[in-house]
Parts: structure tokens; C-alpha cells; sequence
């Protein structure tokens, strides 16, 4: 009698464990098998193939330079930011010999176009620690190995600011560079 007991009692559990694992598949798989791919036709969505970086970006590149005798293409006359073709509206550079400190200060008058500012330093040695400082915000640490590109939010003036912290090396330029959009 007892074994009996026994038994109905597993019988009933695994008839409950049964139970209970049939409602929980009619439950779930019906969702997993609904999680596919939709059916029927899907429409493509393109990719950007050019997208500008952060401020700051290194992306840009030179459209037309300067005549070789009167500088050097880093900062050109026009430049490709992500498809934007942006011109040259004014420019200011200090070449360092040494003397001094290693720092490079313009005003950019107030103007009713978009603006970009090309900034940094050329021949820069591996001492050199760039930063900018644009319209009274926090100096910004950029690279030395190419110059940077910033867009000036606004049409107020902006005075820009680039500095070598670090080590200067003799002969290194220090730029800055307007850009507007046509």
C-alpha cells in the first residue's frame, strides 16, 4: 500500500511536471519562432559615405593650395570637410625661432556665414603639446601631426588661441586658419 502511495504521488508530480513544461513551450515557442526576419520585400537603407568626425576632425582635405613659393598646402586655399568644399577667408601663422613663447592669438570678426577654423602646427617635434582655445572655452590638446578642423558655432567674434605647452622645435609654424562654405 504504501508503494502504491509512492508511486501515484511521482505519478502526480510528473504529471504536473509535464503539464507545466507544455505550457511554458506553447508559451515561448511560438515567440521564437515569430523573432525571424520579417517577410516579404525590405527597403535598403543607405549608408553615408562621407560622415564629418567630432570637432577637432583630422578628415579634411586640401582642394587647392597655395603656389608652393608662397607656403605650403596645410592650410590651402580650399578644403573638402565630408563633401562641404570650404574656402579661405584669413590666415595667421608664427613660425618659432626660439625666442619667446610658442603661441599664436587671432580675433575672428563677427560674420553672418558658417565658419570653420583650421588650427595646430606645423614641423612640430615630439615634445610639442598643442592646444586651442576657441572663443573663452577650455583649451583642447590636438595633434601635431596634421592641423585640426573646428566649427565656430555662432557668427559672434571668436578669438582663437593656439599654443605649444610642451617643447617647441625650431622652425615650427603655428596656424591658424578662417574657413567659410561659398
Amino acid at each position: 500500500m504504501r508503494a502504491e502511495r509512492l508511486r501515484s504521488r511521482h505519478t502526480t508530480l510528473a504529471a504536473v511536471g509535464a503539464t507545466i513544461a507544455a505550457v511554458l513551450a506553447a508559451l515561448t515557442i511560438p515567440h521564437w519562432l515569430s523573432a525571424g526576419p520579417p517577410a516579404g520585400p525590405s527597403v535598403p537603407r543607405p549608408t553615408p559615405t562621407q560622415v564629418p568626425e567630432a570637432p577637432g576632425t583630422r578628415s579634411w582635405q586640401p582642394v587647392k593650395c597655395l603656389p608652393a613659393a608662397v607656403d605650403s598646402c596645410a592650410a590651402p586655399l580650399a578644403l573638402d570637410h565630408a563633401g562641404l568644399l570650404l574656402s579661405r577667408e584669413a590666415g595667421q601663422r608664427l613660425v618659432w625661432h626660439g625666442t619667446g613663447s610658442a603661441v599664436v592669438e587671432r580675433t575672428l570678426p563677427r560674420s553672418p556665414a558658417e565658419r570653420w577654423v583650421l588650427v595646430g602646427a606645423e614641423r612640430a617635434g615630439g615634445d610639442s603639446r598643442l592646444t586651442v582655445e576657441i572663443g573663452g572655452a577650455a583649451p583642447v590638446t590636438v595633434p601635431s601631426d596634421r592641423l585640426s578642423l573646428f566649427a565656430l558655432v555662432g557668427h559672434r567674434p571668436f578669438v582663437v588661441r593656439v599654443s605649444d605647452v610642451g617643447t617647441p622645435r625650431d622652425g615650427e609654424v603655428l596656424r591658424i586658419v578662417e574657413y567659410s562654405s561659398p
